[in-house]
């Protein structure tokens, strides 16, 4: 990292081992001390913590390189954040502040606009978290073969005559919820890790299908 009083360079990427360095710089904040950098290797962000808060930019996974910085929301939004570990569990950052105690801050930025899936669809290459609800109608089918990761607060609604397949892949976080004539299967060992405030619910007439799955509460 660079000085804090140098308001143009801040944050160094090497993609060589460190033989060229390439400077991130753009929306980090001006004169603002950074603390600690956290890589997260599941979805290729870069944070920083700093005396005003979380920064995160993307340094993977995107065509044009790095993205800009932007602020993670939350609690500790203007806290002074001294140092950052991931629970890779939870999919959450956990954060020491300077005489704040420790924050807990979720990764996932919510999308009040659900995700609609009204046709078959397959979700099997690992992807970032889905940061908004989904609604599975139309008889539609969703499946789920690899990693993924929904908001804290997401809920998926399982429409009358739809299916949820946990083909193999992990479901984290969120709620569940089957409506009168719709499916949840887990097979060929998926997962379904639920959280401290996580549930699945089922209304009468729902099926739920755990062959070679689980749903496991995760503490």
């Amino acid at each position: 990292m660079g000085q804090a009083t140098n308001g143009t360079e801040k944050v160094f990427h090497s993609t060589d081992g460190g033989s060229s360095w390439t400077v991130l710089s753009q929306g980090y904040p001006e004169n603002i001390p950074g603390n600690r950098l956290l890589y997260d290797h599941d979805n290729g962000y870069l944070y920083v913590a700093t005396d005003v808060g979380i920064f995160r930019t993307r340094v993977r996974w995107h065509p044009s390189g790095p993205n800009s910085w932007s602020k993670v929301s939350g609690s500790i939004l203007f806290k002074v954040v001294t140092d950052l570990e991931k629970d890779y569990y939870s999919d959450r950052l956990i954060a020491g502040t300077y005489g704040r105690g420790i924050w807990i801050a979720n990764l996932c930025y919510d999308d009040e606009n659900p995700l609609i899936i009204d046709s078959d669809t397959e979700i099997s290459s690992r992807r970032e978290e889905i940061c908004s609800d989904i609604i599975i109608r139309n008889n539609s089918t969703l499946i789920i073969s690899t990693t993924v990761t929904l908001s804290k607060l997401g809920t998926i609604t399982i429409e009358n005559g739809s299916s949820l397949i946990i083909d193999g892949g992990n479901l984290k976080n969120g709620n569940i919820i089957v409506l009168n004539g719709g499916n949840l299967s887990v097979i060929n060992d998926g997962a379904i890790n639920l959280f401290s405030g996580d549930e699945v619910q089922s209304e009468l007439g729902a099926t739920m299908n755990i062959d070679n799955g689980s749903i496991d509460l995760i503490n």
